[in-house]
């Protein structure tokens, strides 16, 4: 399954406390939905969310929803990235 391939390959959940899958949730990216579902869980508001894809598609329907969206192309570029949203 998807998050245990996901944990293996890249050890993220040594690094995030929640992880969303579309499989386990029923709805698929980039349905609005499945980002509603992940912000109902957190309690939390769209611009306080980082979400983090390799597919434009998702990252675009995270960002009209006021999500902070990064395109993962590599993981330097992601860090980095991550890194600017939390220094401002």
């Amino acid at each position: 399954n998807a998050r245990s391939e996901v944990n293996r390959k890249f050890h993220l959940d040594e690094l995030v406390d929640v992880q969303f899958f579309s499989a386990e949730e029923g709805v698929a990216k980039p349905n609005p939905q499945f980002y509603r579902i992940a912000l109902g869980y957190l309690n939390v508001q769209p611009n306080e969310a980082v979400f983090l894809d390799d597919v434009r598609q998702n990252v675009d329907a995270a960002r009209q929803l006021g999500m902070h969206a990064i395109h993962y192309k590599n993981t330097v570029q992601a860090i980095a990235d991550v890194r600017k949203l939390v220094e401002v």
